[in-house]
């Protein structure tokens, strides 16, 4: 009665680098048994080594030619998603700031903006189209575009076309008065831009009391939309 060599092997686990995307991979060295050996995934590959899967578990059938059997489970492994958002801060012509929130992924994070900073906060930005770049350390990335808005300072009449909006900070109302200026309308907005309160104006209107008790405390764009077309914004905080 012949003895045969059980089935050895050495194996690597190559994880997923990034979150949700098939760069796994198991690579299978056996070192006894007898040659030549048969291989079969549970994913369905009949090659030595799998590869280009997702996270998740694997069994290895492995067969030799003298019909010695064993089976092997692995686990590949993924990072979390990475997940990165900008918060920003309006414009009044050069002082607008934009910052960074990231989560997920494999810290630590690299930050490259459009202004060419790499730090996870920029300032002394004007109205306009910026965009943020974030990669972490298996170079997984996100790409963020925003804007920063210009918004009309209060007290400015040039800037804001003679509005005058008060009081900021608030409570429970806001007042506005738009003098000469033919308003259509104003559209409330929390940060995100999702529209809390649309208000159309009457002709010959010039001032406009809105209540605020419904408001969580926080910062809000007021847009302000002519009969022209014309749109300017204004930043308001809710207290």
């Amino acid at each position: 009665m012949k003895n045969f060599d059980s089935i050895a092997v050495q194996s690597t686990i190559e994880n997923v680098k990034c979150f949700g995307e098939p760069t796994g991979g198991i690579k299978v060295t056996p070192i006894s048994g007898t040659a030549p050996f048969f291989y079969y995934w549970s994913s369905g590959q009949t090659l030595q080594d799998l590869s280009d899967v997702q996270a998740g578990n694997y069994i290895l059938y492995l067969r030799d030619v003298n019909n010695c059997q064993k089976e092997l489970q692995y686990t590949i492994t993924s990072p979390d998603l990475l997940i990165a958002s900008v918060q920003t801060k309006s414009s009044t012509g050069q002082d607008g700031e934009a910052k960074a929130f990231v989560s997920g992924g494999i810290p630590p994070y690299a930050y490259s903006w459009s202004t060419g900073a790499s730090t996870d906060e920029i300032k002394d930005l004007a109205p306009g189209d910026y965009q943020l770049t974030v990669t972490d350390e298996n170079l997984c990335e996100r790409i963020i575009q925003f804007s920063i808005v210009s918004t009309v300072g209060v007290f400015d009449d040039q800037m804001n076309e003679g509005i005058r909006i008060f009081p900021n900070p608030f409570s429970d109302h806001l007042e506005i008065i738009f003098g000469q200026y033919a308003i259509h309308s104003i559209v409330i907005k929390d940060v995100l831009g999702r529209e809390i309160g649309v208000y159309r104006i009457s002709e010959n209107v010039n001032i406009w009391k809105i209540q605020t008790d419904q408001l969580l405390p926080g910062h809000y764009l007021l847009e302000f939309k002519w009969r022209n077309g014309k749109q300017k914004y204004a930043e308001v905080i809710k207290m």
